[in-house]
């Protein structure tokens, strides 16, 4: 079960399209790309625990730093169905992104009011509606939330809907292909009536 042939195809399209859609303010890299886009493994927790224990912070504890806006990508489990010779389908294979952004005062009398994180989930949004990678049917979005409990992070969620064939263990697994060919049948057909005696 090899997911991860979609989740480069999902990596490389943010990449690729979600930093020309809006200019942040909060940091992209020099070259205008995505701060920081993995898969996700609940880093918000240690990336809250981290803004609520600034000194620590000071002393150097941190695990590592991640620049904002980041960008995780989580699959959802999905049923699966058999297609023959090895062939899986993830039927319906829910891809959820994680918008992690980060911005206590944009400069304008909007303290703790961050609206670039709408930008970035639009930009987001942009990228992945209707993106068709190999072996998937086109994306759709599901749904989208905020969980608000993100302690100086606002953390936005969108899901998007799809199918995804696995071919990782299409049969014959390790095995060799004889080069022989099936063998080819010829059918007649005669036109003429049938006739009942």
């Amino acid at each position: 079960m090899s997911l991860a042939p979609l989740f480069n195809a999902i990596k490389a399209q943010l990449l690729a399209k979600v930093p020309n859609a809006t200019p942040f303010t909060q940091p992209v890299t020099e070259d205008n790309t995505l701060a920081y886009v993995q898969m996700w493994n609940n880093q918000l927790a240690s990336w809250r625990d981290d803004y609520k224990k600034p000194d620590d912070l000071e002393a150097g504890n941190k695990m590592y730093d991640v620049a904002m806006p980041a960008i995780m990508i989580e699959f959802e489990h999905a049923d699966m169905l058999e297609l023959g010779a090895g062939v899986q389908l993830y039927d319906e294979l829910v891809v959820r992104v994680h918008i992690v952004h980060s911005q206590l005062d944009a400069m304008d009398g909007t303290m703790e009011q961050n609206l670039e994180v709408y930008a970035l989930a639009d930009a987001v949004h942009m990228a992945l509606n209707k993106f068709h990678p190999a072996q998937a049917v086109e994306f759709i979005r599901l749904r989208h939330t905020f969980d608000y409990n993100h302690d100086m992070l606002y953390h936005y969620i969108i899901d998007y809907g799809t199918n995804y064939v696995d071919s990782s263990t299409l049969e014959p697994i390790g095995g060799a292909t004889t080069g022989v060919l099936p063998p080819v049948l010829t059918v007649a057909y005669n036109p003429s009536p049938f006739l009942k005696p």
